[in-house]
């Protein structure tokens, strides 16, 4: 059952996108939904459960996504980040939590790749250890600009490529490895984001939309759907090598690094 929930995870879509003012306070608002039926099933999975403990019958399961939870995170996310407010997702597609933080420094942030878990699965999945956070530096420029520098995690640098783990390298898996590996991240959408809130003046970024730069998105369905290039990135040996095969992969935008220089001027 704790395999079942923990491979459930792999159907969350996360983004995270980092607000960040010239005087180093800012936002950080976090989507994570699931889709309906995997929500649906997750509920029914954890009240059966409950129900084999020693209930009498299957106990209903609350939200999966509940306030509580919203709040907790805000610890997760850096010294001094404050819980301000979250919003229920709920449609015909898809349930989750829309949650925005404030912080007064940017430099204290530490941002997490990986996805909130719902509350069912976190509860029954112990939590990693020694998770790679993103984190940040801010200095002010002679011409009165503000420099944000985004630190992408050293072991994160030096991952060749976004390439699940399931026990075998794509190269050497097997038919049914790579079909257990679809089934297992089908759904799995992560990005992250910073987004100033002025004029982008300059930035090495290598994925730009007006003043926001992307760090790390990643959509498994679009990558797990084209079998040879994910067995020419298992073969990847170096970072530039890496760069080069990620430009237009589908469903895949990686800076690298591993610093990501951000200069902006206040409205």
């Amino acid at each position: 059952m704790l395999l079942v929930l923990v491979g459930m995870t792999g159907c969350i879509a996360s983004t995270t996108v980092v607000k960040v003012r010239p005087d180093g306070s800012g936002t950080i608002m976090q989507t994570t939904t699931m889709s309906a039926q995997m929500a649906a099933t997750m509920k029914k999975m954890v009240a059966d459960m409950a129900k084999s403990l020693g209930g009498e019958k299957a106990a209903p399961v609350g939200d999966l996504f509940p306030e509580t939870e919203a709040r907790r995170n805000a610890l997760k996310l850096g010294q001094g980040v404050r819980y301000v407010s979250s919003e229920r997702i709920q449609t015909a597609d898809a349930e989750g939590i829309r949650a925005t933080y404030a912080f007064d420094d940017v430099t204290k942030l530490r941002i997490d790749e990986k996805p909130n878990a719902p509350a069912a699965a976190g509860a029954a999945v112990p939590a990693g250890g020694g998770s790679e956070n993103m984190m940040f530096r801010l200095s002010k420029q002679a011409n009165g600009n503000s420099l944000l520098t985004v630190l992408i995690p050293r072991e994160k640098a030096k991952r060749d490529a976004p390439v699940p783990d399931t026990g075998a390298r794509p190269s050497e898996a097997t038919p049914e490895q790579l079909a257990r590996m679809k089934e297992m991240f089908n759904g799995l959408k992560i990005s992250i984001a910073v987004e100033v809130d002025g004029k982008l003046v300059r930035t090495n970024g290598a994925y730009v939309e007006g003043p926001k730069v992307t760090v790390f998105e990643v959509d498994m369905g679009q990558l797990l759907s084209d079998e040879a290039k994910l067995m020419e990135l298992a073969k990847i040996k170096s970072i530039d090598q890496a760069k080069e095969a990620l430009k237009g992969l589908k469903g895949v935008k990686v800076d690298l690094g591993p610093e990501i220089q951000i200069e902006f001027s206040g409205r």
